[in-house]
């Protein structure tokens, strides 16, 4: 978990460190328990890392118009996409991995075009792969420093296929 401050080039603090760790730890806990994503859940792992439980109030260059963010937030957060069960996912082959990847990649990507937050938008994102990697049963995702233009790219493009097989790789 510690990667995701390196792809966003950042200097973390040792609490900020704790703080980001608590939080996925509180996700990974509530995945394994098979709990479903809301935005209670979203908002909690905010207030950990963030000390915010508030969405961006502001217009900004980048993301959803700020009025409309609760309402794309639920949307997403409410189980628009479908979450594979660790039942599922259990009987499968290495190859068949692939779909929940992709559900964290969509997962990732939507929160980044949505941009809730005004800052910490992609340690949230990638905090969720916590949640879901653990849902599904699975080893999360840990990017490097090295995969950082991969991931920007893929994110920018909005490529969830690209995005979920970096994901794959780093499982």
């Amino acid at each position: 978990m510690v990667y995701s401050w390196a792809l966003e080039n950042d200097t973390a603090t040792h609490a900020q460190i704790d703080a980001y760790v608590r939080a996925g730890n509180m996700l990974a806990a509530a995945g394994a328990r098979g709990a479903e994503m809301s935005e209670a859940l979203f908002l909690d792992a905010c207030e950990i890392v963030l000390d915010t439980r508030h969405y961006r109030r502001a217009w900004a260059s980048f993301g959803v118009d700020w009025t409309a963010i609760p309402q794309a937030m639920v949307e997403l957060l409410g189980g628009t996409l479908g979450v594979f069960t660790p039942e599922e996912v259990r009987g499968w082959t290495n190859e068949r991995y692939t779909p929940t990847f992709e559900y964290m990649a969509e997962l990732h990507i939507r929160l980044m075009h949505i941009h809730p937050l005004p800052d910490g938008n992609g340690r949230m994102g990638r905090l969720l792969w916590e949640w879901a990697a653990a849902r599904a049963g699975l080893r999360a995702p840990m990017l490097r420093t090295c995969d950082r233009a991969e991931y920007k790219r893929a994110v920018a493009r909005k490529d969830v296929e690209k995005l979920a097989a970096l994901l794959a790789r780093r499982a």
